[in-house]
């Protein structure tokens, strides 16, 4: 997979999922966008099965 290209991703959730989408971002440093904060999460939960 080329990773220099992007792909656009959809995800829909729940309203208490993007509640606490948004408290880990209240949390997080700089406050980052929900984008953001869904590419940090699904980046350290691969990370840490070793995928990444």
């Amino acid at each position: 997979m080329n990773k220099d290209k992007e792909v656009q991703v959809l995800v829909r959730m729940t309203a208490d999922m993007a509640a606490q989408l948004d408290e880990y971002r209240r949390l997080a440093d700089g406050i980052p966008s929900r984008p953001e904060a869904v590419r940090r999460i699904v980046s350290e939960f691969l990370q840490n099965r070793g995928q990444s």
